[in-house]
Order: structure tokens, then C-alpha cells, then sequence
């Protein structure tokens, strides 16, 4: 058997590697505000070692700026009202300066800032003022400025005088929301989404484990596809659905599987139209999937080259929805549970994306103390959770949950810890439903004193030894299909 990496998963993975290692390493860089490279003008004097300080700065239409040809850090911010420029312009200096000038050339000619641009000297320092001029610069002028002193310039422009990149608008505005908002979301969110998660487990119809029903019946309670059968047993569907599904067609005569041992082939079995109508909306959905218009056979290559001509397959997703729908269709879910699935699934991941970004706030812009950042680990764990845990949640009706019951009693009996003596056609039968069920093993067990020929639309290479032999051989080759096609399926419809 062929063995291969599941490229989406292993892409998952390796993302979610990238942002353990950046929440190693983010806390550890030092975060500065941008400080701009200036030149100094003018005379010192030997006596006093004091000078005058002068910088020009041109500020181009995206919000980048430079200053004697070389670039400075991105200094605007977008605020509610403003897209506000603020520099660092001089910190601790390590000489004194009887006066500073700073000339702001602006990108475009403005008329009026939204409030008049200001100039923050402290520690040691003098602000001088800072004025507009002409509407094409800023001139910021300090005074006495010590080795201790900080001097920082602000500018208060309209909404959409920069040209800013749509992800510098986003990345300041989540990093303009106060501190303290960011505070009470990480301590508030972790418990709601603790409450939900909760929710969904008391909600739910079927649990983690299986129930214990007592009684068994010796034939199917309805006459149903495998596939509905799972959806109905488990409340979802996944890889055991394709592999019933796979089982019973092949049964039924419309396909053959031949193991070579290290590979597989399907081949697709001539047909009449009578036959072709008789196949579910669903099973032809499958087919399609697996073979190309006038195809009649196809290896583990072309299953593998059908998967990765997309990131994601809508024929996967679209069996998945087929399924549900006959079974809705017949009366046995009061609500779609793609739909409630989904709005599970949707509510998980917005949980998980609000963790990554409050993860990542405080990690890199927010002040001690840092053990707010569990919280928001715990936002995406639990996330996870509920995304994981959504398909579980589905509501039966009436007559889903009795009909469910004698299903379960119908699994008891392929179950049985007991040999029975009946025919390999029986064995073949009932085999899809024991797939379905995930009681395979234990329904092949029950033939295994039995004499058993191997049927026709399955083919080894090898000797096949009774049926565990057979079990043994044809199990693997299906579950690799299903988990294949599977892996392709659309992440939200489960």
C-alpha cells in the first residue's frame, strides 16, 4: 500500500509551528517607537558643548517616510478620526542642543489638520511650538534640550490623506483599541467560550462514547444506504461514510477493487441506464469524484491527482450535503445539521482567530503583566474545541431517535461475540452496515470458522486465507481512499 502525506495537513501544521515559535520569540523582541536619523547643523561650541539640532523629514503619500535618503519606520497610526503621524525624534541624546528644528515636508498641500500639530518635549527640554506652513510643511521647533530629554512630534491628519496599504489600515486600528479593552477581553472571552463549549456538550445528541443498548435484532430495521446509516448512528459523516459506500457499490456490481499489495485499481463496471438510476444522488456524486467522464479504471495516482487539482473538493463536500439531505428528507433530523454544524464550526473560529489576535497584542504592543497571555492561549484552545466538536452536535426527531435505537440494536447483533453459521452472501451483505457502524472486525469475527470464497469484485494478488485474510487485505485499501477523498473535503462541511 501506498503510503502518502496529506499536503493540507502537513501545511496545517507547519502554520501552526510558525506561530508557536513567533509566540516564543515575539516577547522577546524590544518594540521601539520609530525614531528618525538626524543631522546635525549649525556650530558647537568648546565651552559649553552645546549645539543646534536640525532635521528635515519627507513624508511620501503612503505614510513612509526618509530623511537624507535613508528610510525611517512607518510612523502613522489610523485612528477613529485621524491617521496621526507621530515620531521620536530625539531621546536621551548624548549632548545638549540650545535649539531643535524639525521640518515636516508633507506629501501633498493640506489646508487644516484636524487639531494643530504639537510637539512633546520633556525631561529637560522646552517646546517651542509647532506650526503649518503654507500647507505644505510642518516646522517644530524645541528649546534647551538636555542629554535626558525626549522629543517627539505629532501631526492630526484627515481620514484618507495617506494612501495606506488596506493592512496597515486593519494592523492600526486593532492596535489603537486601548489596552484596557484588550485587558477585559482576555479576561471576559476564555469563560464564554468555556460556557459554550459546555452548551454544545449538553446539547448534543450523541456523546463521545457509545451507549449501551440492550436487545439485538437479527436484520436492518429500514431498508437504508450505509451512509445514511452513519449519519444517523453518529449524528455525522466522514471517512466511514466513503468506505460503506465504496463496499456496497462494489456489492452491488458497480465497481470491482483489485489489491496488487503495494497499490490498488477500481474499476468501473459496465452498466445499464435502469442500473445508473437505481444508484443515490450521492453514490453517483462519488463515482464522479473518482473516475473522469469515460474512465473506467483509476489507481492511487489518479485518486491522488483528482485531489490536489484543488486546495479543496466541493464533489467531497457535496456527497457529505447529499447525505444529509436524504436523511432530513426522511424525517429523521428536526434541523440541517450541516446548518447547525456550521454555525458551530464559524462560532469556533472566530473564537480561535480573536485568541490568535489578542494573543499577539499583547505579546507585542501591551505592558505587563504578561500571564494575561494564557488567557488568550486559552481562547484558542478552546476554539479548537469547538470547531472539532461541532459535527457531534446534531438533533434527531422522533422518529430519528427510534429509528436510531433499532439501529444500535441491529449493531449489537453484527457485534456479537459469538460465531454464526450463514452464508458468505450474507457475510457480504451486511458488511457496508458494519463499516458504517465501525464494527467491521467484529461482524468478520463472527465468520471465522466459516469456509469463505472471496467475492468477485475484489482481487488480490496474493492468496486470500478465509475471510481475515480478506478483512485484512481490503480494509486498508478502502480506509486509505476514504481518508484521502476526506482530506480534501471542504473544511466547514463535516
Amino acid at each position: 500500500m501506498i503510503v502518502g502525506i496529506y499536503k493540507r495537513k502537513l501545511l496545517f501544521f507547519s502554520v501552526i509551528g510558525l506561530l508557536v515559535y513567533a509566540g516564543i520569540k515575539i516577547p522577546q523582541i524590544d518594540i521601539q517607537l520609530p525614531q528618525a536619523a538626524a543631522s546635525l547643523v549649525g556650530y558647537e561650541s568648546y565651552y559649553d558643548q552645546t549645539t543646534d539640532y536640525d532635521i528635515e523629514i519627507n513624508i511620501n503619500k503612503d505614510g513612509t517616510a526618509e530623511s537624507e535618503g535613508k528610510q525611517l519606520p512607518e510612523g502613522v497610526a489610523v485612528k477613529s478620526d485621524r491617521e496621526e503621524l507621530r515620531y521620536i525624534i530625539l531621546d536621551q541624546p548624548d549632548q545638549n542642543y540650545e535649539s531643535v528644528q524639525i521640518t515636516l515636508n508633507l506629501p501633498k498641500k493640506i489646508n487644516r489638520l484636524v487639531v494643530d500639530p504639537q510637539i512633546i518635549a520633556v525631561h529637560g527640554a522646552t517646546p517651542d511650538g509647532a506650526s503649518l506652513v503654507d500647507g505644505k510643511k510642518i516646522v517644530y521647533r524645541a528649546l534647551n534640550v538636555g542629554e535626558s530629554a525626549t522629543v517627539t512630534i505629532v501631526a492630526a491628519f484627515p481620514r484618507g490623506y495617506f494612501d495606506l496599504s488596506a493592512s496597515k489600515i486593519v494592523s492600526s486600528s486593532i492596535s489603537s483599541i486601548p489596552g484596557l479593552i484588550w485587558l477585559v477581553l482576555g479576561l471576559v472571552l476564555p469563560p464564554i467560550a468555556a460556557f459554550i463549549l459546555i452548551y454544545m456538550s449538553f446539547k448534543a445528541d450523541f456523546r463521545l462514547k457509545r451507549e449501551k443498548v440492550i436487545g439485538e435484532i437479527a436484520q436492518p430495521p429500514a431498508k437504508l444506504s450505509p451512509a445514511l446509516v452513519e449519519s444517523i448512528i453518529t449524528g455525522h459523516v466522514g471517512p466511514r461514510t466513503i468506505m460503506a459506500t465504496l463496499v456496497d457499490l462494489s456489492r452491488r456490481g458497480y465497481i470491482r477493487i483489485f489489491n496488487t499489495g503495494r497499490d490498488f485499481v477500481i474499476y468501473k463496471n459496465q452498466t445499464s441506464p435502469a442500473d445508473i438510476a437505481n444508484l443515490k444522488i450521492y453514490e453517483k456524486t462519488l463515482l464522479e469524484k473518482i473516475f473522469l467522464p469515460r474512465q473506467n479504471k483509476a489507481g492511487s495516482l489518479d485518486v491522488e491527482a483528482r485531489i490536489a487539482r484543488h486546495l479543496f473538493s466541493r464533489k467531497v463536500a457535496l456527497f457529505y450535503l447529499q447525505v444529509y439531505d436524504e436523511a432530513e428528507s426522511l424525517g429523521y433530523f428536526t434541523v440541517s445539521p450541516p446548518q447547525v454544524h456550521l454555525k458551530y464550526r464559524l462560532a469556533g473560529i472566530a473564537t480561535f482567530f480573536w485568541g490568535l489576535i489578542g494573543y499577539a497584542f499583547f505579546a507585542i504592543l501591551a505592558p505587563d503583566p504578561k500571564f494575561v497571555l494564557f488567557f488568550w492561549i486559552s481562547l484558542i484552545i478552546f476554539g479548537i474545541l469547538i470547531v472539532n466538536f461541532a459535527p457531534r452536535l446534531t438533533t434527531l426527531s422522533g422518529q430519528g431517535n427510534e429509528i436510531r435505537l433499532q439501529w444500535l440494536k441491529f449493531r449489537n447483533f453484527l457485534n456479537k461475540n459469538e460465531a454464526l453459521a450463514a452464508t458468505t452472501e450474507e457475510y457480504e451483505k451486511y458488511l457496508p452496515y458494519s463499516i458504517a457502524m465501525g464494527v467491521e472486525a467484529g461482524w468478520s469475527a463472527r465468520f471465522i470458522r466459516e469456509n469463505f470464497t472471496p467475492p468477485q469484485w475484489y482481487g488480490f494478488t496474493h492468496e486470500i486465507n478465509g475471510i481475515e485474510g480478506f478483512a485484512t487485505s481490503l480494509l486498508p485499501v478502502i480506509d486509505y481512499i476514504a481518508d484521502s477523498l476526506n482530506a480534501s473535503n471542504e473544511p466547514l462541511v463535516r
